[in-house]
């Protein structure tokens, strides 16, 4: 595995293939990336879910294949 750091944003977009301002757009605003519910379990408290939705969810399988699995 790579010891390499990221040191831009720039450079994370250009190693998944995302621009840079997808990248940005959901920084500034990543609750609304995500759609949080529950899961109701007998007998105890709901467990609340926060899942990220299509675009959100891509980025991270590219990271995760791209960057962290290499």
């Amino acid at each position: 595995m790579s010891s390499k750091t990221m040191t831009s944003v720039q450079e994370l977009a250009s190693r998944i293939d995302v621009s840079e301002h997808t990248i940005h757009s959901i920084l500034i605003n990543i609750d609304s990336h995500y759609r949080k519910f529950s899961v109701r379990r007998t007998r105890k408290r709901p467990r609340w879910i926060n899942a990220p939705n299509t675009e959100l969810k891509i980025i991270q399988k590219k990271i995760l294949q791209r960057l962290l699995y290499k």
